[in-house]
């Protein structure tokens, strides 16, 4: 069988140039293969170090596992038995340049802290905000509550490490990156979270993000609390819990850059 890849990362594509690949680990809607130390996510989403198939396609890899011969050839990757061709498909560089006005910052803020939708530490989304290790993060203390937050919480990508991300999305966004947090995020080690975490924080540096994450961000600018809605609903069916907790990281993000008395 031979399944067609829609989209391809540039960064992935550099990858397969250079990388003998072993299985790494896998989820309901996705896989994550790894080479030289770098992942590549096959699903039907587009990610900053995916391949992304079309609709409906991704269940006929469902076998795929740790014993699955992967071998590639000529802009081909066969996993088994099935074959991906990427000859044809839209080679994206994930990076975007934020860099909208700050004002906005108060209605994305005022948005978000209406949810009090359950996160994945257990907590309302508009509660993360209140956890005692964060609130150095209005005052420019970051080191403590970086290392609170990275790998706490289940599954492949801690909710803190989700929390992570959406702060620094939403510094970003605005413009208003502070390079304390950046020396913060930095001091994280491999060991302290999972492999599929470090990479989603890797491409965040770079400014790269999910497809569903970008056109939320992008579309805070229009003021618009239905298109925010919408876009907000398909980020809550990200993952198990890693939407609803990157929305968290852009709550406090936004608490961030409007200051403490909001």
């Amino acid at each position: 069988m031979i399944l067609r890849c829609q989209v391809i990362s540039k960064d992935v594509l550099s990858i397969l140039k250079s990388s003998t690949l072993k299985f790494h680990s896998k989820f309901d809607k996705g896989l994550n293969l790894i080479g030289d130390g770098k992942l590549i996510f096959i699903s039907e989403s587009r990610v900053p170090f995916g391949m992304t198939l079309h609709l409906n396609t991704f269940k006929y890899l469902s076998f795929v596992n740790e014993q699955t011969t992967i071998t590639q050839y000529h802009r081909t990757l066969k996993l088994g038995s099935v074959i991906i061709d990427f000859s044809d498909a839209l080679v994206l560089d994930y990076r975007i340049d934020f860099g909208i006005d700050r004002k906005y910052a108060r209605f994305l803020f005022q948005f978000l802290n209406s949810k009090n939708i359950e996160s994945g530490l257990g907590i309302a989304l508009n509660q993360i905000q209140n956890i005692p290790e964060i609130q150095g993060f209005y005052h420019g203390d970051y080191h403590n509550g970086v290392h609170y937050l990275c790998g706490r919480g289940k599954g492949l990508t801690p909710s803190g490490d989700d929390i992570l991300l959406g702060i620094l999305a939403t510094m970003q966004l605005f413009n208003q990156v502070d390079l304390d947090y950046l020396t913060s995020l930095n001091t994280i080690r491999h060991k302290q979270t999972t492999a599929i975490s470090t990479s989603y924080l890797h491409y965040a540096k770079q400014q790269k993000y999910t497809f569903v994450l970008r056109e939320f961000l992008t579309s805070i600018e229009a003021a618009s609390p239905a298109l925010l809605t919408s876009h907000f609903n398909r980020i809550l069916q990200y993952g198990h819990t890693s939407g609803i907790d990157t929305m968290a990281g852009i709550l406090v993000g936004a608490r961030i850059i409007i200051g403490e008395n909001k």
